[in-house]
């Protein structure tokens, strides 16, 4: 498995599991639910300013609902989202995060580029929303392909058990890996 592959994984697993925990501690939260299952539904598109003509303004940020739209029932505590970024008039990062809650950059591309990149989000508990901000204005593309939902005693085998998130591979500390090298990460 190449290094980008890993990294992406281990990098989704660790935000997955920080915003499911950060959930727990939510005042919004009832009881401790037993754990979170993923549901999956068909990619479905919430939202592209290309059609709708506003691209995020620079310093800009947009709110997108996610719960009661392409399948994705009230109540899902987290999503599966791809963002794509486009056309940004500077070198810009871009975040999607809970509405309310802060992030750091999801994505980062250069003026002019389009990017993409999946993002496993906690959703804002009181309306099912995510924020998308930008540095500089760009349009986005948002697609939902899962959502994370409590689990009940009848689901509990489905269930995602979440850690504290971990940083398993820094290669700014580490030898940068070599072009057509394999980096193994074989504990986390």
């Amino acid at each position: 498995m190449h290094i980008s592959k890993l990294l992406r994984i281990a990098s989704l697993a660790a935000l997955t599991a920080a915003s499911l925990n950060s959930l727990q501690a939510h005042p919004a939260s009832a009881a401790a639910p037993l754990g979170y299952s993923i549901r999956t539904v068909a990619p479905c598109r919430l939202i592209d300013t290309r059609i709708t003509r506003t691209p995020i303004p620079a310093g800009g940020s947009i709110s997108v609902p996610v719960t009661g739209k392409c399948g994705i029932l009230k109540g899902a505590v987290g999503a599966v989202l791809s963002l794509t970024a486009t056309g940004p008039v500077t070198n810009t990062w871009v975040t999607i995060r809970p509405t309310g809650i802060g992030g750091t950059s999801t994505l980062n591309l250069a003026a002019g580029s389009t990017r993409s990149a999946q993002a496993f989000t906690t959703l804002n508990p009181v309306d099912g929303t995510v924020t998308i901000s930008s540095l500089a204005t760009t349009d986005v593309v948002v697609a939902v392909s899962a959502a994370f939902v409590a689990d009940t005693a009848a689901t509990a085998a489905r269930r995602i058990v979440t850690t504290a998130a971990t940083r398993i591979l820094d290669t700014r500390s580490t030898a940068k890996p070599q072009a057509g090298s394999t980096t193994r990460v074989s504990q986390f």
